[in-house]
Order: structure tokens, then C-alpha cells, then sequence
């Protein structure tokens, strides 16, 4: 269930802001295109909070996702998920997106 959206006026879903998923804060477009942002393992609210033990629980974790996807398998934590990840992976070839 936990695909938050951010609305704007009149509860109208944007894409402005989206989850980090190590941490559960939101975050932006401009804020994935930060150095500290690592999907899924930190973003710039968790980089310096996290220890190094979760680190590596975030990346295999996300290790596990990518396979996932690779496979056009769903991942269990999520359905949800693998198809933003294949949609993040397309924009990610493109070149970081940024939406002001």
C-alpha cells in the first residue's frame, strides 16, 4: 500500500515529491540528483544518520529489486515498486530529470 503521492490544490496528485526509500522522508527531483542520493539506501536527510551496517542492508536490498526487475519479476516488498523502477531506469538513461 505505501505508494504516498504528494496533491497540490483540490488533492490533485503531483509528481513533485517522491519517497526515499532508506529513510521514508519525501524528497524531490532536485534532491535525487544530489551526490549523497542513493536510491533506495540514502538520501540527503539520511546520509549522515544511517550506520554502515544499514548501508549495506539498503544496498543488497535494492540488489535484490534490480535482479527482481531484471527478471520482469515482481519484488515481494512491493508490486508497486518494480514498475517505478522500470520508469526510473528509463529516465535514468536520459540523464537526471529535474522538474522546478
Amino acid at each position: 500500500f505505501d505508494q504516498r503521492v504528494s496533491v497540490g490544490h483540490g488533492l490533485i496528485a503531483t509528481n513533485t515529491y517522491s519517497t526515499c526509500y532508506a529513510c521514508r522522508r519525501p524528497i524531490s527531483e532536485k534532491d535525487k540528483c544530489r551526490s549523497d542520493y542513493q536510491e533506495g539506501v540514502s538520501c540527503l536527510y539520511c546520509v549522515s544518520v544511517s550506520s554502515v551496517k544499514q548501508k549495506k542492508r539498503f544496498v543488497d536490498r535494492q540488489h535484490q529489486i534490480k535482479l527482481a526487475v531484471d527478471r520482469g519479476e515482481q519484488h515481494f516488498h512491493d508490486p508497486k515498486y518494480v514498475v517505478k523502477q522500470k520508469h526510473d531506469a528509463e529516465e535514468e538513461e536520459s540523464g537526471c530529470v529535474v522538474h522546478d
